[in-house]
């Protein structure tokens, strides 16, 4: 029997963040399993590959257990396909608490929709500590595509405990340009030609006048020298509303995205109306898990 893990180190690269555990002597050596999988790229997972080397190949990939080589793993499997994918996945959901941060990593950081939306749908829907502490660090970031994804994946694994940073990560507020300079000119109004003058044309035993046309503008000019950027992130926002309605059983979306309205509502009203739903949720399982018994 291995022993537990007795301790995590998250690290940060440039693309990915991930928990790296202690590994224990079962574990294979460092770089065993990167190398496994370059075996397996120019063997069985080759398109010339019969389809049970393939699949015998997938069944390694499910096998790995290498904390300390995810990374270049999942480089290595990203372009491969779907199958590989998935099956990388699986392995990520038997790695425990390192696993879950990799998987939650995935599901927020990377590029192609289809590959975050297999890693969040294989998220438990009741987020452990490990995914939400992966979910907070990401809706701080300055990708507002990572803002957003994070969003995304707290409403999916239910992680109510965000709900505070999800009030604050609805917008964000006070970005300025801050050029000072010219920032754009924003004319109201309207044009209105007229006869500015003439020129004299002559010809033989001939003469005319060439007209110059000139404009007056009528109405206003604003120019714009420097600029507030506000954006309302409505993923975050429809996330916190579909974690709100989960965990009280009413929907919030009343409240729109006033920030200061959403933290009244989670201080005076959340804690009563989520042991209250709790309560009434936990009634009617017990009942469901009543059997009747019928008269004697």
């Amino acid at each position: 029997m291995r022993n537990p893990l007795p301790f995590a180190l998250i690290i940060t690269t440039g693309f990915f963040t991930a928990c790296v555990f202690a590994q224990d002597s079962a574990t294979p050596p460092r770089g065993a399993e990167v190398k496994l999988v370059r075996e397996l790229k120019a063997t069985s997972l080759m398109r010339t590959a019969s389809a049970d080397e393939r699949a015998r190949a997938l069944e390694s990939i499910r096998s790995l257990r290498d904390a300390s080589s995810f990374t270049k793993v999942w480089r290595e499997l990203r372009p491969l396909g779907l199958d590989t994918n998935e099956a990388f996945f699986d392995a990520l959901l038997q790695c425990d608490s390192a696993g879950l941060a990799f998987l939650t990593t995935i599901a927020i950081e990377d590029d192609d929709p289809l590959k975050r939306l297999e890693a969040r749908t294989r998220l438990p829907q009741n987020a452990p500590p490990v995914v939400t502490d992966i979910v907070s660090s990401h809706l701080t970031a300055e990708k507002e595509s990572w803002v957003n994804r994070a969003a995304m994946v707290a409403s999916a694994t239910n992680a109510a405990q965000l709900i505070p940073q999800l009030i604050d990560a609805q917008s964000a507020e006070g970005t300025t340009t801050g050029t000072g300079g010219n920032g754009c000119w924003i004319v109201f109004g309207r044009q209105t030609s007229y006869i500015a003058g003439l020129v004299p044309v002559a010809g033989d035993n001939s003469g005319a006048f060439q007209p110059i046309p000139g404009i007056i503008y009528e109405g206003s000019l604003l120019q714009i020298t420097d600029s507030v950027v506000l954006i309302y992130r409505t993923e975050v926002y429809t996330a916190l509303v579909t974690i709100a309605q989960a965990n009280t059983g009413v929907s919030m979306a009343k409240l729109g995205n006033n920030k200061a309205l959403w933290r009244d509502w989670y201080r005076d009203e959340y804690p009563a109306l989520a042991a209250a739903y709790q309560s009434e949720r936990a009634k009617v399982e017990q009942a469901d898990h009543v059997t009747e018994v019928p008269d004697a």
